[in-house]
């Protein structure tokens, strides 16, 4: 343990975020004033220790989790992630024409298709057959 923690202090170097504390009898300890006023961490908040095999992580919990995390998927397409899964469990389709049905369904289009596997589709209001060449039009 004692060679573990020399390297790790080695690694991280010196400055306010490598603050030290002791481990009392009960296995308690207490988070520095700095590190508590930085993460706005005060009386009755939890914390959650994250043991990944090698390291112990502290983080702060917030009062409302779910009000924390608002916004953090913003940009990450999980409408249509979430409704391509859907489809490809449901109809069994391909991942790829999952997408493509997903998108095209959250922008209201209509799928244009010689594809025999978006058949499955059908009556989904997505698709549309192609309007096909005229035999005698070179």
């Amino acid at each position: 343990m004692t060679c573990i923690l020399a390297s790790c202090l080695a690694e991280w170097g010196s400055g306010d975020t490598n603050l030290q504390t002791a481990v009392t009898k009960r296995g308690q300890t207490t988070n520095p004033a700095p590190i508590r006023k930085r993460y706005e961490i005060e009386e009755g908040d939890r914390l959650v220790s994250l043991d990944d095999g090698q390291s112990i992580k502290v983080i702060p919990v917030p009062a409302d989790a779910i009000r924390a995390l608002r916004g953090c998927g913003r940009g990450e397409r999980l409408v249509e992630r979430l409704l391509a899964a859907w489809l490809k469990a449901v109809h069994r389709l391909s991942l790829a024409h999952a997408f493509i049905a997903a998108y095209a369904s959250r922008e209201n289009a209509i799928l244009l298709h010689e594809d025999p596997e978006f058949e499955v589709l059908d009556g989904q209001g997505l698709l549309e057959a192609p309007p096909y060449k005229n035999a005698s039009v070179p």
